[in-house]
């Protein structure tokens, strides 16, 4: 099953863990996951022996297009899971990215509407300079009308 978002970073990543651990504790069936990058050295002949395979895909509207996977792995993946970040995804790209997938034959078997939202990195550097340089919470503040 390839795992995938509108988007790199939507949060496809940490569902993938999720749902893998979920599935071992559940199951006694084997689960694996597979990153993108290591599709290219490894063929999916080589995961016949899992019951279920989670494929951390490319975003389509990402730097990396679905059709960068490897033929041999577009023929053998079952279906797509879609992890959209909620309220932030319109409707139009949710759209072509179904199209998309349907395009090369791979059907979207469920979405998963991802309400967690992560700072950019440069925005959590940020609040972690500002932490160092107040280690107590920065100057404190009295409240208006407060005579001293």
């Amino acid at each position: 099953m390839l795992v995938t978002s509108p988007m790199a970073s939507d949060g496809k990543t940490l569902l993938l863990s999720l749902v893998r651990d979920e599935y071992k504790a559940m199951c006694d069936e084997a689960v694996t996951f597979v990153s993108t990058s290591s599709l290219d050295r490894v063929g999916p002949a080589h995961f016949d022996k899992y019951e279920l395979v989670l494929i951390d895909g490319p975003s389509p509207g990402g730097d990396h297009a679905v059709l960068s996977l490897p033929w041999d792995w577009m023929e053998a993946i079952d279906g797509a899971l879609l992890v959209v970040p909620k309220r932030r995804t319109p409707r139009a790209l949710l759209a072509e990215i179904v199209e998309w997938l349907e395009c090369v034959h791979i059907p979207v078997l469920g979405m998963v509407w991802n309400e967690h939202w992560a700072p950019p990195p440069l925005i959590k550097l940020y609040r972690l300079a500002w932490r160092l340089r107040h280690p107590f919470g920065g100057p404190r503040r009295q409240a208006s009308g407060a005579t001293t």
